[in-house]
């Protein structure tokens, strides 16, 4: 979207600025539950979900996982919620696209690290991966993708059908 927006100017000194608040402490962190109560879920999420996580539609997965898909009216990215089960893990799977994905409570890892709330992790297309949540909370992260992801294991391969992009 950056790439398509026109340049605007601005005065000399916001890279001053800029640059002065990197040494500023960081803000404080916040769960998903205290976010929804005190307003501050980002925005586009509150506009998105219409309620709290569990006003939501999930669909069962796996054990361990549901996703919520949110209608955005894009048609080439799908917005979705995760929810893995605390220890849970969701199955070894790459996607023929991107994903970009933000904590929003609990974390997860995987073989590439340790994801905590309000990380912001970005994949490129056919990295293969297979997230677990930390043992101590369910973990439920907003992902925005723009393929279909695709299981790999035997056990699950044969879901990969009917995790169709879903847009709109």
């Amino acid at each position: 979207m950056f790439g398509n927006l026109s340049a605007a100017p601005v005065s000399e000194n916001v890279l001053d600025f800029v640059l002065a608040r990197l040494d500023e402490s960081a803000p404080l962190s916040y769960s998903a539950s205290e976010a929804a109560s005190t307003g501050r879920t980002p925005a586009i999420l509150q506009r998105l979900m219409k309620g709290d996580f569990s006003d939501l539609s999930w669909k069962k997965v796996t054990d361990s996982l549901r996703i919520s898909y949110l209608k955005t009216g894009d048609p080439d990215f799908e917005f979705a919620l995760y929810h893995i089960k605390a220890g849970g893990r969701i199955p070894e799977h790459k996607h023929g696209g991107s994903e970009m994905t933000l904590v929003l409570q609990g974390g997860f890892s995987d073989s590439a690290g340790s994801y905590h709330e309000g990380d912001f992790i970005y994949r490129e297309a056919d990295e293969l991966h297979a997230p677990t949540a930390l043992q101590s909370e369910d973990c439920i992260c907003l992902a925005v993708l723009d393929a279909p992801l695709k299981f790999t294991g035997w056990k699950y391969r044969w879901m990969n059908p009917f995790l169709q992009l879903r847009t709109g």
